[in-house]
């Protein structure tokens, strides 16, 4: 067993580089060429396309070469644990978001239409807000599982997963339609990117904790959701310190963008530290004979299910032509006084 994981070894620091020069490019472009009094919310359209660019760029190609983990690392063999305390603190951070991300979309609702149980609550965007509020809560009972339990398989942790990531599509969907801001707003989507590549790294946790691991996926989409979350949060929490404004959903949205960030790193160096498996030929190559052998096996048996079925339905067969050829040896008492050598004649009856 390897103590370091040598291609994430390699990946992960140029990733974290190209990290943050993506991220100090946008810093820089939107605190000196973005155009804070143009559009609905004032918060839309960069004056100048050149450090932007440049940050946009960086990132795209950050992750196009992350996406590329999936076909260069084909032996990559981790060991997952999920004990580590260093995740305390950003699970913690990202639960307490998602509480207060759900109790405003609760309090929305409730504004809306004056009460949760009301009949005037019953409409499409408070039942979406409502459900929503339920997925967060959920998601944020995920996180809180990380201080409280250190399985790594765990139907309960998985469960609690899938709805994060439920939770995250959802609140994409959530921002596109946000009236707030128009639908091409770059920080808009920004942000819509982050959840979702947020939301396929928490399935590839969940598979995880199924016991059904793809383990360079995870990485892979790790690697994303954590390059876009500090893409996303870090300018925007300096543009909000420095100038007192916000180019995202709110606040509580940076703070759980900032935390996923810190959560999905840590993650990822837990891997990095904890070793990888060394894969012996010898073992894979016994394992592949097991495997075939077995195959033939369930072919074997396939067959002489067959067989069997066969030879049942054709001594049924058998035995419905034996039954009929006996019912036609014996007549039955009817038919036989219909014969007239045995049918008694009128002068028979009198003598007798």
């Amino acid at each position: 067993m390897k103590r370091f994981s040598t291609k994430l070894g390699i990946y992960l620091p140029l990733i974290l580089t190209a990290t943050v020069l993506a991220v100090a490019f946008r810093t820089v472009a939107t605190l000196s060429d973005f155009d804070f009094e143009s559009g609905t919310a004032g918060l839309i359209y960069y004056k100048s396309g050149a450090l932007i660019g440049i940050a946009n760029w960086t990132a795209v190609a950050a992750i196009v070469l992350s996406l590329g983990f999936i076909f260069i690392a084909r032996s990559f063999n981790p060991r997952v644990s999920f004990d580590s305390p260093l995740t305390y603190v950003p699970s913690g951070a990202v639960a307490t978001a998602l509480i207060f991300i759900s109790a405003n979309m609760l309090y929305t609702a409730k504004e809306a239409s004056g009460s949760l149980i009301s009949r005037e609550a019953l409409t499409f965007p408070n039942i979406l807000l409502i459900i929503l509020a339920v997925l967060g809560i959920a998601a944020a009972v995920n996180f809180s599982l990380n201080l409280f339990s250190e399985k790594v398989r765990s139907t309960a942790r998985a469960s609690f997963s899938i709805l994060s990531a439920l939770f995250l599509c959802g609140y994409a969907a959530f921002l596109y339609f946000d009236p707030s801001l128009p639908k091409n707003a770059p920080t808009r989507i920004v942000d819509e990117m982050t959840y979702l590549f947020a939301a396929v790294f928490f399935l590839y946790e969940a598979r995880i904790s199924l016991g059904r691991r793809l383990m360079r996926a995870y990485v892979s989409f790790g690697l994303c959701a954590m390059l876009l979350s500090a893409y996303s949060s870090i300018p925007t929490l300096i543009v909000y310190l420095s100038k007192g404004s916000m180019i995202s959903h709110s606040l509580a949205e940076c703070v759980l963008t900032l935390s996923l960030f810190v959560y999905i790193l840590l993650r990822l160096c837990m891997l990095l530290f904890s070793g990888e498996d060394k894969i012996n030929p010898v073992t894979e190559a016994i394992k592949a004979i097991a495997n075939e052998r077995q195959s033939e096996i369930l072919e074997r048996r396939e067959e002489l299910r067959a067989r069997d079925n066969n030879i049942m339905v054709e001594s049924a067969e058998e035995d419905t032509d034996r039954e009929d050829e006996e019912a036609s040896e014996v007549l039955p008492y009817q038919q036989t006084l219909d014969i007239p050598e045995l049918q008694i004649s009128e002068s028979e009856k009198n003598e007798e």
